[in-house]
């Protein structure tokens, strides 16, 4: 199917498609799961003070990095 971009529109329109119809979109997939929000969030609640801790010493950063790289491991893992 060949599609141009309608100068008047902006809208991707079919070529090949009747009374000038717009090509509809593809939805875009959500980048969590159900199961990864809660599991997050209850992640997050868990490490809360470590990852707003405002301090910026190596160690603070450290620790703030390794927490993160836990919680990424954790939701991977699913």
């Amino acid at each position: 199917m060949a599609m141009h971009i309608s100068a008047v529109h902006k809208k991707p329109r079919c070529i090949d498609c009747q009374n000038d119809e717009v090509m509809e979109k593809r939805g875009r997939a959500d980048p969590f799961s159900a199961a990864e929000q809660t599991l997050l969030m209850v992640l997050y609640e868990e490490y809360k003070g470590k990852i707003q801790n405002k301090g910026n010493t190596v160690a603070i950063v450290e620790a703030r990095e390794m927490v993160w790289q836990s919680i990424a491991d954790r939701l991977n893992s699913l």
